[in-house]
């Protein structure tokens, strides 16, 4: 079941407690569209099925969550199918995505990757 609305976040974390898994179905797309679906689902411990795309794809880590091809029903459904099925699986695929996030998704990570390109001198912009 689906409905789509604005969650503030404490409904949209109680929605994430809720699910058995955590689809994010996407159009193929250069940018890292779902990212933060994934990373909210990780965070609540869920098995996340994301559909792949050039953007996203780049991003992910091994065997944090099942991909799908893109715009391929029949893939998806045998991939909701297929973790319903075996929960010992999905649970594996939900540790695996928290713990992936405990590791890489921290403020001491994001800072480490920000800094180097605040501290360039910019290579386009006004000249004085």
């Amino acid at each position: 079941n689906m409905t789509r609305q604005f969650y503030d976040w404490p409904a949209l974390r109680e929605l994430y407690h809720q699910a058995a898994i955590v689809i994010v179905p996407l159009f193929p797309n250069p940018y890292c569209a779902g990212l933060t679906a994934f990373l909210e689902a990780a965070a609540c411990g869920k098995a996340t099925i994301l559909t792949t795309t050039p953007g996203l794809a780049p991003l992910l880590a091994p065997d944090t969550c099942h991909t799908v091809p893109a715009q391929s029903p029949a893939a998806l459904r045998t991939a909701i199918q297929s973790l319903l099925d075996a929960p010992a699986r999905a649970a594996q695929l939900a540790a695996a995505g928290h713990a992936w996030l405990q590791a890489e998704h921290t403020p001491e990570r994001f800072l480490d990757a920000l800094l180097p390109s605040l501290q360039e001198p910019p290579t386009t912009g006004r000249s004085s």
